[in-house]
């Protein structure tokens, strides 16, 4: 059990040698950073950060643990004053007492802080629609300041939070730029934030960008709030490649993802011609069910998953539109494939690919044992590249297998790029080599 006040102080890097934090310095990332130099933890240990009662997002601990690690607080209004800042943990075990000792801050106004704010000209009373940004390619950012001269070095920072307020991480993007005699003539320096950046903070999340002059002279930041109510279509994807839902893998339901975007909170619903549809706030499914009907409404980020199967029909097709009539998309060619013949004590296997490479979405895979040909209770799954095992962090890692001799994993990843995913027997020459890739997401 972690006991109170075991842990090591952390390290704030926008503390300097007087025990004060600047503002500006806050204002340039959105967030008070807490970081952890020589914390050694236990697996699956989460961090929370606070500064005197505010919290910071959690952080899990992956295995095995890589450091430094950084805890973010984020701040849309700052105080002035002084801070406890420190983190707490709970162990995996969910014992929640273990804490650090704290570093005593002083967070002020710097005098330096006078130059305006970046301006957002597509911002209306500081809300940008996602027409704007789809016609834009992203957010027009306009800098003016009254000593604007050529050569100029302009670093810009944006980031932001959702709609209640959490630090998103995908959201941060940085640009550096030098004023040239044309903007000086202009009057203001001009840059897109590439679309990702900001729709990724959802329905009412907030951006916000400031700037630094010469690496010595900050602006105050420039906010906007993200509407996406004016989404103009229904995009959709889907993984491949899952096996037909037969006997051979009885109780399991294989199914292909569906990933939908459009209009947060928007009445939509999804038909199949062939197979059985379901959701994922279901709770499982009913395999006699006839089913090929599904309502549903995108979140606050205008994504909204569900899962497709059937039972001899190698290809589905899908539609879904608005229950209002106003958008629609067809979804074609939903693949399923027959189970590949395995090696050794794999019987067979199967698996879904061209899952979105956004860290949520996942691969998975399906794995047959002969139990009359091998009695272990584990395999061994390595994946290359930056896909990682849901649930493990070590690679290579091992999977159990289940008394009926079913193994079921999932890999997600990040990064657009083709894997190969190895599964071996322990103590035996048997091993798969399987290739899958991870597709981007084209939302607009």
């Amino acid at each position: 059990m972690l006991t109170k006040n075991s842990l090591p102080a952390p390290f704030l890097p926008q503390l300097d040698k007087n025990g004060i934090i600047d503002i500006a310095k806050i204002q340039e990332k959105n967030t008070l950073i807490i970081r952890l130099d020589k914390y050694v933890p236990k697996p699956y240990d989460t961090l929370v950060g606070f500064a005197n009662n505010i919290l910071s997002t959690p952080l899990t601990i992956p295995q095995p643990a890589t450091f430094p690690n950084e805890i973010y607080i984020p701040f849309s209004d700052i105080p002035d004053g002084a801070y406890d800042i420190g983190y707490n943990a709970t162990d995996f075990s969910g014992n929640i007492d273990g804490s650090s000792n704290v570093v005593q801050a002083i967070i002020k106004n710097s005098p330096s802080i006078k130059f305006p704010p970046p301006y957002f000209p597509d911002s209306v009373n500081f809300i940008v629609s996602f027409s704007s940004l789809i016609a834009e390619s992203g957010l027009i950012v306009r800098i003016k300041y009254e000593t604007m001269k050529k050569e100029d070095c302009i670093s810009f920072s944006w980031s932001g939070t959702d709609a209640q307020g959490n630090y998103i991480n995908d959201s941060k993007w940085e640009y550096t730029t030098t004023i040239s005699v044309n903007d000086v003539a202009q009057g203001y320096k001009e840059f897109i934030v590439p679309i990702k950046y900001v729709v990724c903070l959802g329905q009412n999340g907030t951006g916000m960008g400031i700037y630094i002059v010469n690496k010595n002279t900050t602006s105050t930041p420039g906010t906007t709030m993200v509407n996406l109510e004016d989404i103009p279509y229904i995009r959709t994807h889907s993984t491949y490649g899952s096996p037909l839902s037969t006997d051979i893998i009885s109780n399991y339901f294989p199914h292909n993802t569906v990933t939908v975007f459009s209009q947060p909170g928007k009445e939509l619903i999804a038909t199949i011609d062939n197979g059985l549809i379901y959701g994922n706030s279901t709770g499982g499914i009913d395999i006699n069910s006839t089913n090929s009907e599904y309502r549903f409404t995108p979140d606050s980020f205008g994504l909204a998953q569900f899962s497709v199967l059937s039972y001899d029909k190698n290809v589905v097709n899908c539609t879904i539109g608005s229950v209002d009539g106003a958008l629609q998309a067809n979804l074609e060619n939903i693949t399923f494939y027959l189970w590949h013949d395995g090696v050794g004590a794999f019987k067979a296997y199967a698996f879904t690919t061209a899952a979105l490479a956004d860290g949520r979405s996942s691969c998975i895979f399906y794995i047959l044992i002969d139990r009359d040909t091998y009695s272990g209770n584990q395999i061994v799954v390595s994946a290359n590249g930056n896909s990682s095992i849901v649930g493990c962090y070590q690679k290579p890692t091992n999977v159990d297998i289940l008394k009926n001799g079913v193994v079921i994993f999932n890999i997600i990843n990040d990064n657009v790029e083709n894997n190969i995913i190895t599964i071996s027997l322990p103590d035996t020459k048997d091993s798969i080599d399987i290739p899958i890739f991870f597709s981007e997401p084209k939302w607009y």
